[in-house]
C-alpha cells in the first residue's frame, strides 16, 4: 500500500530467530504507524515465519525477508541493505518499545538533523508482565555532542549497543558501516565505534523507550564452550574496535577505551573460573587481553563506570588480575576440594601475604585480602 511509504522516515529492522512466541509482542508495541518494519528471519526453526507471513497480510508496512542462518549480524545487514527510511532502527525480537516515545525520538532527531540519537532502556525480566505505560506525556532532556569520534569520550553515553538509537541511513551506508558476521558476541561494539566516528551530531534523550527483556536461560559460566566462545568474541570484538578507531579517526586519542575493555576481561575471566578450563589456558587467555592493553583490570575501571565498590567486584577484580589466586580459589570452592588442600593453601598464603586466622577459611582470606588492597 504506497499510502504507508509516502513519508519514509523510520526503517525498523528486527532480526528473528526461533521467535514465533515472541515476535507478535515485539511488532504490536512499535506504535509509529509510517515506519518501514523489516523484519529478517535467519534461518527459524519453529513457526516464525508462518506468524510473521500471517502479521504482514493485515500490516502492509511489515515486511519479511527470509535467509538461510548466519547470525544477527548477518540478519542486521541484510536490513540494513534493504531498508529506504531516513533513519534506521533496530529491535531484538524479544524485547518491545514502551508506547508513545517513538514518534517524539524520531521528530526529535528529524529537528535536529542528529546523525545519532541514543534513548534510554528499561530491563524487565521475562517473568514481568509487559510495561504498557504511555510516555507519551513524559518531559525529556537532551544531551548534545558535535564533532567526529567525540562522542566516544564519554564513558557513560552507550556505544556497545545498537538496540538504543536512531541512526541516519545514509551515514551508515555512505561510509560503508556494517556488522561484523564472524562475531557471535559483542557484534555491535565495532559498529557503534565506526558510527561514532563518523557521527558530527550525537544526541541523547533521557526516555525510557527500548525494554530490553532479561533472559536467565543464558549462563556462559556454567558452559565451557559457550564461555570459551564469549571470550574469543571478546578478543576479537576489541581487535576490530581498536582498528576501526585506528583507521577512522587516525588523529584521536581515545583514553577511556582501555577502561570500556575492561568489562569484557572482568566477564570473561570471571566466567572461565566456573569452567573446567586448565590453569595455563586461563592464563594464555589473559596475557592475550594483556597485549591489547586491557589487562590487569585498574580500579578506575570501577570509578569511571560508577560502580559502587562492593566487596563482589572487588574480590571478582582482584581474582582477575591474579590468575593464582583465581585458580586456588577456583579449586578450593569446588565441593570436592579436600579439607587438607585449603589448610595448605591457607598455610601458603600466609607466608606470601597478609596473615590469617587459622580460622579462616581461603574465601574470607581472599576478602580481606582484596578490602586491604583496594580500600
Amino acid at each position: 500500500n504506497p499510502r504507508f511509504f509516502m513519508e519514509k522516515l523510520l526503517s525498523i529492522i528486527i532480526p528473528c530467530y526461533n521467535c514465533a512466541s515472541v515476535i507478535t509482542r515485539c511488532l504490536d508495541s512499535i506504535d509509529y504507524p509510517n515506519a518501514e518494519i523489516i523484519v529478517v528471519d535467519d534461518g527459524s526453526k519453529d513457526d516464525s515465519v508462518k506468524v510473521i507471513t500471517r502479521y504482514a497480510e493485515s500490516h502492509p508496512n511489515v515486511r519479511l525477508i527470509q535467509k538461510s542462518n548466519g547470525g544477527v549480524s548477518s540478519a542486521r545487514n541484510v536490513g540494513i541493505d534493504n531498508a529506504s527510511g531516513q533513519y534506521i532502527m533496530f529491535i531484538d525480537a524479544d524485547d518491545y518499545i514502551v508506547p508513545g516515545g517513538l514518534g517524539r525520538v524520531l521528530k526529535f532527531a528529524i529537528d535536529n538533523n542528529a546523525d545519532v540519537c541514543k534513548y534510554w532502556a528499561k530491563y524487565p525480566s521475562t517473568n514481568d508482565e509487559q510495561d504498557t505505560m504511555s510516555i507519551v506525556n513524559l518531559n525529556f532532556t537532551a544531551r548534545k555532542i558535535l564533532g567526529k569520534g567525540e562522542a566516544l569520550q564519554y564513558y557513560d553515553l552507550s556505544d556497545y549497543i545498537v538496540w538504543d538509537g536512531l541512526y541516519k541511513r545514509n551515514l551508515i551506508v555512505s561510509k560503508n558501516i556494517r556488522f561484523k558476521e564472524d562475531l557471535h558476541l559483542h557484534e555491535d561494539d565495532e559498529f557503534m565505534a565506526e558510527i561514532y566516528c563518523e557521527s558530527e551530531r550525537v544526541f541523547e534523550v533521557n526516555l525510557p523507550l527500548y525494554c530490553y527483556v532479561v533472559s536467565s536461560t543464558f549462563s556462559a559460566g556454567k558452559d565451557s564452550v559457550i564461555a570459551r566462545k564469549r571470550l574469543h568474541s571478546s578478543l576479537l570484538a576489541i581487535k576490530y574496535r581498536q582498528e576501526a578507531l585506528k583507521n577512522r579517526c587516525p588523529n584521536m586519542v581515545f583514553p577511556l577505551e582501555r577502561y570500556k575493555y575492561m568489562r569484557y576481561v572482568s566477564g570473561c575471566l570471571w566466567g572461565l573460573l566456573h569452567t573446567s578450563i586448565k590453569y595455563n589456558d586461563y592464563r594464555n587467555y589473559i596475557l592475550q587481553f594483556k597485549e591489547l592493553g586491557c589487562w590487569p583490570i585498574r580500579y578506575k575501571y570501577i570509578k569511571i563506570s560508577r560502580k559502587r565498590p562492593s566487596l563482589n567486584i572487588i574480590v571478582k577484580m582482584f581474582l582477575c588480575n591474579n590468575p593464582l589466586f583465581a585458580y586456588l580459589y577456583k579449586i578450593c570452592k569446588s565441593p570436592i576440594a579436600p579439607a587438607r588442600l585449603s589448610a595448605l593453601v591457607l598455610n601458603l598464603l600466609s607466608t606470601i601475604h597478609i596473615p590469617i586466622k587459622r580460622s579462616s577459611s581461603i574465601h574470607s582470606y581472599i576478602e580481606d585480602s582484596c578490602l586491604k588492597i583496594y580500600s
